[in-house]
């Protein structure tokens, strides 16, 4: 943020890397050098506007005395780098007289040769010098106010990395060439007036609940997700008979090797090669169907009568070896499904009915990435949408639908190995919301 300063000056910076070495012997590094400038001019940042004030007036050159001849009349105060050599008066880093010469304009001057406000300078060797950041143009108008022009060129120098070389004795004090006066003690800053934040608002409390990486989550999925309207099929039970989970008990219900709440407050939806599978189908799954009426009832509904929606937040953080495919969301009918989000290796697919490479949702998916997938059905079109971009829009009549998310893992172990528990696919939802419209 802009400070206003006393005092602007600009110098030229050789660039030279790793830790600086001050006049006097003290040596400090670059990362301490800006800690001790961010303290102390914190206090003063956050008192001032975010846009930098008017620059004071130029100040006008004292005429040299007529004591004085202009051969041995110092450099104007307040100017850059002297002229070019030759010019009287004009201090010369080894090796920058045999650089050639351009026009550049010295912050805060009206005086030295060329037109007003303008001195000769050497060009910079390239990778020798770089302009002053907006930051560094701050925290040096500040220090060449609080302190001295001098310590600001010593500091922002040494904070950018770079060693300054000092052109004007009268602002040095005599530095000589290349070298930076000692840098004052800089005490802790003035605390500032203490200010009340505005409390939380509701909308934000929940998005804090639903950040990544916190330790205060509930137990149960339950308690997570809003699970009134769902019924769960496990991949456990007797053949071609899961275990399904419905109603109140899933309220409370949750499964250590199967479906559970993770530290990130996700709930993790598990499916292994080896597992139980329903009549219909011979891959197992750890998934999520749409109920009615509370959890008593079966959700049905028609892609040409309302608008149905359901948005689920997730991510795939887990492929099974042999035959690495995963659907995370689908919609199904009274006969098959209509349309899912199915991850094949690092492709994201969304498919139309036995059109598994129907259109293309991502081709580099990295595990554990969450993604937002929404499937929005109105007026006989299913659109699918990934991210907020919509990737298809399906035309199709279908009754009897509902809405599935979890992990029905696409491999079993006829087609994958090793055919056992640890082999298995697993998804984790961080949202999932339906709604239904007339």
């Amino acid at each position: 943020m802009p400070v206003e300063g006393h005092h602007r000056t600009e110098g030229r910076v050789a660039g030279r890397a790793g830790r600086r070495r001050l006049q006097g012997g003290a040596e400090l590094g670059v990362a301490e050098l800006l800690a001790r400038v961010q303290r102390e001019a914190a206090p003063v940042a956050a008192r001032t506007p975010d846009r930098a004030r008017p620059a004071p007036p130029r100040r006008v050159p004292e005429p040299p005395s007529p004591r004085r001849s202009p051969e041995t009349a110092p450099p104007p105060r307040g100017g850059g780098l002297p002229a070019r050599p030759g010019v009287p008066g004009a201090v010369d880093p080894a090796g920058v007289a045999d650089r050639p010469v351009g026009r550049a304009k010295a912050i805060g001057s009206t005086g030295g040769p060329g037109p007003a406000g303008e001195v000769d300078v050497p060009r910079p060797v390239r990778g020798e010098h770089r302009a002053l950041t907006e930051r560094q143009q701050v925290v040096g108008r500040w220090l060449a106010g609080a302190f001295s022009a001098a310590t600001a060129l010593a500091v922002i120098g040494s904070v950018a990395g770079e060693r300054v070389i000092f052109g004007d004795p009268d602002l040095t004090g005599g530095a000589t060439a290349g070298a930076a006066p000692p840098l004052p003690a800089i005490g802790p800053p003035t605390p500032g007036p203490l200010v009340a934040l505005p409390a939380e608002t509701p909308d934000e409390q929940k998005e804090d609940a639903e950040l990544p990486g916190r330790t205060d989550c509930a137990d149960r999925p339950g308690q997570v997700l809003d699970l009134v309207n769902w019924k769960l099929t496990l991949p456990t039970g007797s053949s071609s008979s899961p275990a399904e989970v419905e109603g109140q008990r899933l309220k409370s219900f949750s499964s250590a090797d199967w479906f559970n709440v993770r530290k990130d407050c996700a709930v993790a939806f598990r499916a292994p090669v080896n597992g139980v599978t329903t009549s219909g189908s011979k891959n197992p799954r750890s998934e999520l169907r749409e109920m009615s009426r509370g959890g008593t009832g079966k959700a049905s509904w028609s892609s040409t009568s309302g608008t149905h929606t359901m948005v689920v937040k997730e991510a795939f953080t887990k492929l099974p070896t042999g035959k690495p495919h995963l659907v995370g969301a689908q919609i199904h009918d009274a006969e098959d499904d209509v349309t899912v989000f199915r991850l094949e290796g690092s492709k994201l697919w969304v498919t139309n009915g036995d059109e598994t490479h129907h259109a293309l949702a991502t081709s580099n998916y990295v595990l554990g990435t969450p993604f937002e997938a929404k499937f929005v059905v109105s007026g006989g079109q299913t659109r699918a949408y990934y991210n907020g971009r919509l990737v298809t829009t399906i035309a199709k009549d279908y009754t009897g639908a509902y809405f599935k998310a979890g992990a029905y893992t696409q491999a079993n172990c006829e087609n994958a190995a090793p055919c056992e528990s640890g082999n298995y696919g697993e998804t984790l939802v961080y949202d999932l919301k339906v709604t239904h419209k007339p």
